[in-house]
């Protein structure tokens, strides 16, 4: 999955490989937010659930040349009287061009890209992103297509068959039908209908903003007109809240959900969960026999909440979580926890990518890389030494990408830099270091003047 941003804030151009876990670091205002939040925008685009957004997801060029031949029958009897008044077709993944190694590109100008940062165009004039990304990157894919087009109900069905393969290889069917309705159906809706089915790669796109602390506990209170000038990300997650409380949780959770679920609970030590106290249901924190609205709960718990609905209701393969800030609120002990987490979320099959400040993130970060390169025999025991205690958190530095914001001088251009080194495994971190050699030379200069007054 590649990114290109350019022109957008004090960024000109950068080029970015988004991996299974991906992590920005850099100073403030060097516009890590942004560009996390315009790589959600140009997501949405394969993947509308959960968003408020409307991207256009209709196929064109090549591919709705090939989706065209392959609807014929269907598309010749929407005005023919003398078609049958019902047509049917079965179309292979193939017969759509599905699942190839053809690259699926959407492109983001200033509109898009002040929509999705809750800025006007004027603010981002020359703003551009690119997204590029294969579907054989990814463990969804559409296997085949049942349509069914009724001419006298003006009635379209899509059922989209679907084969999902797990991480550690296990393939599962699934599918999913969609009935729509239309006084006037033409050639573009249909298309826009069967692009919108085939098209998502995607099954969630999460975002969890930095304002997700504040948001949790009063997003319900405020009004709909006082929301219109929010980034994207901050009116989905609010829309993820309002959809979490009226979704039913799975009535058992896999064998990935319940260790995830478990390690978090580790994480922020008791469980996120609805009380059933009430008819209006509330989020709350539990641990042993105490339990307390989310809202008065630790600001941990806060932070972390959303991360455990995501698991409970909402997990799938695939499914890309984008995180501004991971740390935020903790404690440096369950930093280094909340990062094992993650790398075992991302070794579950989930996608993630994070903004952070925190050196010992990335530090540990460093850790579960070089972890995962011991010998097997060694694992187990090694992981007896980590916050969560288990082999499930240490990731192959191949899954991983890091990137370094860096202002070239005092609100001036911000480069952008792989800080992965491919032959060690590991992150040059110097954006942190500088300032930690800046605190002890200062200390050494305070030391020295001291005695000099003395």
């Amino acid at each position: 999955m590649k990114l290109r941003i350019e022109k957008l804030g004090r960024i000109q151009k950068a080029d970015f490989d988004i991996r299974p876990l991906t992590v920005l670091i850099g100073p403030n205002n060097t516009n890590k937010t942004w560009t996390a939040y315009v790589l959600y925008g140009l997501l949405q685009t394969f993947s509308r659930k959960l968003s408020v957004a409307l991207f256009p997801s209709s196929p064109s060029g090549n591919t709705k040349k090939r989706f065209r031949e392959a609807l014929t029958p269907l598309l010749e009897s929407m005005n023919d009287k003398s078609a049958p008044m019902r047509v049917t077709l079965s179309l292979a993944a193939h017969s759509l061009g599905l699942n190839s190694n053809v690259l699926d590109r959407v492109v983001f100008d200033a509109d898009n890209i002040g929509f999705a940062l809750g800025v006007t165009p004027g603010r981002v004039p020359e703003a551009h992103a690119v997204i590029e990304l294969s579907r054989t990157e990814l463990a969804t894919s559409i296997v085949s297509l049942d349509l069914t087009f009724e001419r006298s109900l003006s009635r379209l069905q899509v059922k989209t068959h679907r084969l999902r393969r797990s991480p550690d290889g296990h393939a599962e069917e699934s599918s999913t039908l969609v009935s729509l309705v239309s006084e006037q159906w033409t050639e573009q809706k249909i298309l826009d209908v069967i692009g919108e089915q085939t098209l998502s790669l995607i099954e969630n796109v999460v975002v969890f903003p930095a304002e997700r602390n504040g948001i949790l506990p009063i997003w319900p209170l405020i009004p709909e007109s006082d929301r219109l000038d929010v980034p994207l990300p901050v009116k989905d997650f609010g829309r993820f809240l309002a959809v979490a409380q009226t979704a039913a949780p799975v009535g058992t959770m896999n064998a990935s959900q319940n260790h995830l679920a478990l390690l978090l609970k580790k994480v922020v030590g008791g469980e996120i969960a609805y009380s059933a106290e009430a008819e209006t249901k509330r989020l709350v924190f539990r641990s042993g026999t105490v339990e307390v609205p989310i809202h008065a709960a630790a600001s941990l718990s806060r932070a972390v909440a959303g991360l455990s609905l995501y698991i409970e209701r909402f997990f799938q393969p695939d499914d890309v979580l984008i995180i501004d800030e991971l740390e935020m609120n903790a404690h440096p002990q369950a930093q280094v926890a909340l990062t094992e987490f993650i790398a075992a979320l991302v070794n579950a099959g989930i996608r993630v990518v994070f903004t952070t400040h925190s050196p010992y993130v990335v530090d540990h970060l460093n850790n579960l890389m070089e972890a995962a390169r011991a010998p097997e025999a060694r694992r187990e025991e090694l992981a007896r030494k980590f916050s969560l205690g288990t082999t499930s958190s240490f990731i192959s530095p191949e899954k991983v990408s890091v990137y370094a914001f860096q202002e070239e001088s005092p609100e001036g251009e911000v480069t952008v830099r792989d800080v992965l080194n491919r032959q060690t495994g590991l992150i040059d971190w110097s954006t942190f270091s500088r300032v930690s050699e800046h605190i002890t030379n200062l200390y050494g200069d305070i030391l020295r003047a001291s005695e000099g007054e003395a």
